[in-house]
């Protein structure tokens, strides 16, 4: 799994991730979390990817996020969500500005 996390002007981040390094139980769904630095999280967004080979997504991660983001002390995690619930981190990585 490749991550790409691309902070915009705007405060917003552009995150942009590929499966084709890992098979997915039938994915049509991924979240974005934004982890802080104090373990607490908060979903920033959910896309809708109907089974093509790379997706991206630009989200508003907030003021409080954006300090983060230079402090290098913010992550972003990519979720899979499958069929029944079931939930499969396949990315983590560090925002950095």
């Amino acid at each position: 799994m490749v991550v790409r996390v691309v902070p915009l002007e705007s405060g917003r981040l552009l995150v942009k991730w590929s499966s084709m390094e890992k098979e997915l139980p039938n994915c049509v769904n991924y979240e974005i979390v934004v982890v802080f630095d104090d373990g607490s999280e908060k979903r920033v967004a959910l896309v809708n990817a109907e089974k093509k080979k790379e997706y991206s997504a630009i989200i508003n991660v907030g003021e409080e996020a954006t300090s983060l983001i230079l402090q290098n002390k913010l992550f972003i995690k990519v979720i899979a969500l499958a069929p029944r619930n079931i939930r499969t981190n396949v990315a983590e990585i560090a925002v950095h500005q």
